[in-house]
């Protein structure tokens, strides 16, 4: 695929009305979990994307999917905290996409699952370098470039976590970066608006994805999270890929500066009686 691959002379070629006509949007994260479910989910629409991620050989693979269209994707290899890379990802892609910018998608993010006491400076340092300005630097540059095409309509979708949102054993440095993406969002929001972009930010719950299942791995890890969910499994990359589109879509237009938790009802379960404690419903009473 090259550094930059697809989507060149044939972009004009077609006539595409709906939500995403005459825009593109771009997906940090797009080779892999949510990041590639959320690709998938707009060019499903007819969405012209710019698919950035920093694992060339994942992003060569995304020719194989179904859902890929060289004549409305373009694939980018790109660390996100690299800021000419950056930079010259964001021109090739409205050159050779030919749309204003009106949508991007932070979903790069790095994760993993360290005591405090087992969390090193430069763990912590890592993590807030990909996950909060990797997330700032490509927002900042679509910022800039929806103002250099003088605007219209535009929405950023920022990745948190619950982890950002309450405390978990061993999301130390992840779950002060996803945080810090969460207080981002609504900064962004209050400032950008009036500039036309709505910012949100959605805070998944466990994820069956590869980074997830990498720092859920150990025994019994995927059945404690599991067990306080009300919904009793991990979504799917496209379940939440399902509320990043609609929140990178106009049918949110009034949505702004919002952390939305896509958890299963994890946050709002409090304390749950699993099967292991309570083999009966009216077990609940007893003692009462």
């Amino acid at each position: 695929m090259g550094r930059f691959g697809d989507a060149r002379e044939c972009c004009g070629a077609e006539t595409v009305t709906g939500p995403f006509a005459d825009t593109v949007c771009f997906v940090t994260g797009a080779a892999s979990g949510i990041g590639r479910a959320c690709a998938a989910w707009l060019i499903e629409r007819d969405a012209q994307v710019a698919l950035l991620d920093r694992d060339e050989a994942a992003l060569g693979s995304l020719r194989d999917e179904r859902w890929w269209r060289p004549d409305r994707a373009m694939a980018a290899c790109v660390d996100i905290c690299d800021g000419e890379a950056l930079d010259a990802a964001f021109r090739a892609a409205l050159r050779q996409l030919g749309g204003r910018p009106g949508g991007l998608i932070n979903a790069a993010g790095i994760a993993r699952n360290r005591h405090f006491l087992d969390t090193t400076d430069e763990l912590m340092r890592t993590m807030f370098e990909v996950n909060v300005m990797g997330t700032f630097m490509a927002s900042r540059r679509f910022v800039d470039a929806h103002q250099s095409a003088n605007g219209g309509p535009a929405a950023i979708v920022n990745i948190g976590s619950v982890s950002g949102l309450t405390g978990n054993s061993g999301r130390c440095a992840y779950g002060a970066s996803k945080g810090a993406v969460h207080q981002l969002t609504r900064t962004m929001a209050t400032e950008l608006a009036p500039l036309g972009i709505r910012v949100n930010a959605v805070a998944p719950g466990p994820v069956d994805t590869p980074m997830v299942r990498g720092v859920t791995a150990s025994p019994g890890a995927r059945e404690a999270w599991i067990a306080r969910m009300p919904i009793g499994r991990y979504a799917s990359p496209e379940e939440i890929a399902d509320v990043i589109g609609f929140l990178v879509s106009p049918s949110s237009g009034f949505v702004c500066g919002q952390v939305l938790a896509a958890d299963g009802g994890f946050l709002s379960a409090g304390v749950i009686a699993t099967e292991r404690a309570f083999h009966k419903r009216e077990e609940y009473h007893e003692g009462i």
